[in-house]
Order: C-alpha cells, then sequence, then structure tokens
C-alpha cells in the first residue's frame, strides 16, 4: 500500500481518523493544519546513501611521505648534487697542478656532472660507477648513501603497508559535496525537507542540491528502491538509522551509509490531531512519562541494535584487514615511469637536433671559409 506524507495529515486534519499512527516533524505549515502531541523525540534531517566498496589507490606511491618531507628529500639531493659539483670542478681546476688542468677542462663536462647523477641514481636505489677526487667528496658522498639506504628503507616499508590498506572514498558527506555529484536523492512527496527545498532562496545550500531530488507520492516504492541501490533517500535521522538496521539484519553486512551532516538539527517529532481534538490531552502525559523513565529511548534502541555496526566510521570496518595487492594499485608509479620516459626522449631529441643545427652551421661556415680561400688562390696565380 503506498502511503503518502501530506495524504496522512489530510486525514488528520479532516478529522477522518483521531490521531496519526506514525510521528511526523513539526512545522509550521503543519500546525495551522493540526495540533501535535509533545514531543516524542528531537531528530535531524540527513541523507543516507549507498556504501561506498574499496578501491585502488593510483597516487599511494606518494603518500608514505608528507609533501614537507618529498620538499625536504628534494632539497637535500639538490644541495649533495651541487656540493659534489663544486668540490669535483674545484678539485680538477684548482687543485690539480698546471700540467694537469687543460687536460681536466677538457674533461669537465663529461666527468664533473657525474656525481649529480650518482646522488640521483643512489637515492633510487640504482648502481653508478664514480670515481671521487678528495676525502670531502667521499665524506659527503658516503653520508649521503646512509640517508638515502635509511630513506629508501622506510618508503618501501610505508609504501607497501599502505598500497595493501583499504581506501574507502565516500561519495559525499555534507550538502555541499552533495551539490558537486549527480546522485539521486529521493524524498517523500509533501515531507518537510521537500517543503524546503521548494521555498529555499537562490543560492543557499538546499537551493544547490535542489538538482539532486526526485520527489514522489509512493513512499513504499521509494524505500524499495533506496535498499536495492538505485538512489539515497532524506528522512528523520532515526528512521534512517532504523533503515541501517533492517539492511544489516538480512544482508549481514552494511551496505548503506548515513550523511554527518543534518539540517533541522532541533526537529521535533509529534503526534499529529486534529484541531482541537479532547484526545491531545490524553496522550501528552503517556508521551510525557514514557520520556522521564527513558522507556521510549529503551524501545527504540532494542530495535535498532544491529545499526550500531554500520554507524560506525566509514573504513573502521575494515580495520585490520589488508587488501591483496592490485595491478591498479602500480598504476600510478607506471604512469609516472612512462611520462618520465616520454620527457627523457623528448629532452635527448632536442639535444640532438640542437648538435646538428650547430654542426651544419660550422659545417656551412667551413665550406664558406674553404671556398673563400680557393678563390683568394685562383687570384693569386693568376
Amino acid at each position: 500500500m503506498s502511503v503518502n506524507t501530506s495524504n496522512c495529515l489530510e486525514l488528520v486534519a479532516g478529522e477522518e481518523v483521531p490521531m496519526s499512527a506514525v510521528v511526523y516533524s513539526v512545522s509550521e505549515s503543519r500546525v495551522q493544519a493540526v495540533d501535535f502531541s509533545e514531543s516524542v523525540y528531537i531528530d535531524e534531517m540527513t541523507v543516507a546513501y549507498n556504501r561506498p566498496q574499496l578501491e585502488s589507490d593510483m597516487a599511494g606511491f606518494v603518500k608514505p611521505f608528507t609533501p614537507q618531507m618529498w620538499i625536504g628529500i628534494l632539497l637535500c639531493l639538490l644541495v649533495i648534487s651541487a656540493s659534489l659539483f663544486t668540490i669535483q670542478y674545484g678539485y680538477r681546476t684548482i687543485v690539480a697542478t698546471v700540467s694537469y688542468r687543460q687536460t681536466a677542462r677538457e674533461s669537465v663536462k663529461k666527468d664533473d656532472f657525474k656525481p649529480v647523477v650518482w646522488s640521483t641514481a643512489s637515492l633510487l636505489g640504482q648502481s653508478i660507477p664514480w670515481f671521487s677526487l678528495g676525502d670531502s667528496t667521499r665524506l659527503i658522498g658516503g653520508t649521503w648513501l646512509l640517508m638515502s639506504l635509511i630513506l629508501a628503507t622506510v618508503y618501501r616499508s610505508n609504501l607497501i603497508a599502505m598500497l595493501i590498506s583499504p581506501r574507502v572514498k565516500l561519495p559525499f558527506n555534507s550538502f555541499a559535496e552533495l551539490a558537486e555529484t549527480n546522485a539521486r536523492i529521493w524524498i517523500p512527496m509533501g515531507s518537510r525537507f521537500q517543503e524546503a527545498l521548494n521555498f529555499a532562496e537562490a543560492g543557499s545550500q538546499l537551493a544547490r542540491v535542489r538538482k539532486n531530488y526526485i520527489a514522489t507520492a509512493n513512499s513504499t516504492n521509494g524505500t524499495i528502491e533506496f535498499f536495492n541501490g538505485k538512489w539515497g533517500i532524506t528522512t528523520a535521522k532515526m528512521t534512517l538509522i532504523y533503515f541501517l538496521h533492517q539492511d544489516f539484519s538480512k544482508y549481514g553486512y552494511c551496505s548503506k551509509y548515513i550523511m554527518s551532516e543534518g539540517v533541522f538539527k532541533t526537529t521535533s517529532m509529534s503526534f499529529a490531531f486534529p484541531k482541537g481534538s479532547p484526545m491531545k490531552k490524553k496522550v501528552d502525559p503517556i508521551i510525557r512519562s514514557l520520556k522521564e523513565f527513558g522507556i521510549i529511548g529503551h524501545l527504540f534502541n532494542k530495535r535498532i541494535s544491529n545499526a550500531s555496526e554500520c554507524l560506525k566510521p566509514i573504513g573502521s570496518d575494515f580495520a585490520g584487514i589488508l587488501k591483496p595487492l592490485a595491478l591498479e594499485d602500480l598504476y600510478g608509479v607506471l604512469l609516472l615511469a612512462r611520462h618520465t620516459q616520454m620527457d627523457f626522449i623528448n629532452a635527448s631529441d632536442a639535444v640532438l637536433c640542437m648538435a646538428r643545427i650547430r654542426y651544419g652551421i660550422l659545417a656551412m661556415h667551413r665550406t664558406a671559409s674553404d671556398a673563400f680561400m680557393k678563390s683568394i688562390c685562383v687570384c693569386l696565380a693568376n
């Protein structure tokens, strides 16, 4: 049987029934049509949606260290490389004997940049032969090797641990995030939240999420499609918690989650009566007594015992669980390696192109010079 919120309140307002069978959120427009009982409990409106699944993290290979740590490593690499280059260059051009300087200058371009390449290769765990000159370069090089060993060991340990740890990303956890998605959220027609959406001011938080909402009169179908994963649902938080209880009781796991942000946080949930109904005066003392003795809270908590597992922070249910390392976990590293390879190839092509251009220009000058000298010789011979 389809149930519509507006139709139920219309039956109460038309005095066709003595009171409502369920509680309703109290709003200004509803107070004008019916009388409400003593507040049964205070609730808020929020959203429940499909719980996300485990997924791979392509950027996981940079997460073993913080951004500050990566910047520090880069600065250390630059300082070490610059220091080794300066000392190596100075040793060849200043410390070396005069007879050796000319030979040293000729090999500067080939040998003095080896410390720079060696520093980077050591950090990446690659072996490149390099014969250091002087004790200072050996001391700096040895210190850098020790630092590289420590950094590489810590990085590998953290990387493996982080790649096999579960990663769960929520589709949204606030109305602002919901506005940035295409998630479909269902609301019962005539509900207080639909009323708030219809009268929301342009540019407000509720107005921005209006595009995400679908309102239908068939509450039964809307709830069934919510459990089937077709859309999310917006209603009172206590109702959503009961839905989580039903979901976990049926399947044995949590397939839904509740958004942490809500609206109308002090919504009073009460029974509805026709205007001037004498039954309200009889029901109010009963509700008040049940609240004071904690019976209402006890009964409700008894009906949602299985929802506690689904109310834990997202990802906590995977604590201590390791997922197998998948190929998707390595996509980030492979993509970075591919881009680095392409950049190196492009840079090499550019250097070769410039070398060819320079060689061509020198060849043209040499050819022109030879032709000029030949013409002079011909003139002198004549």
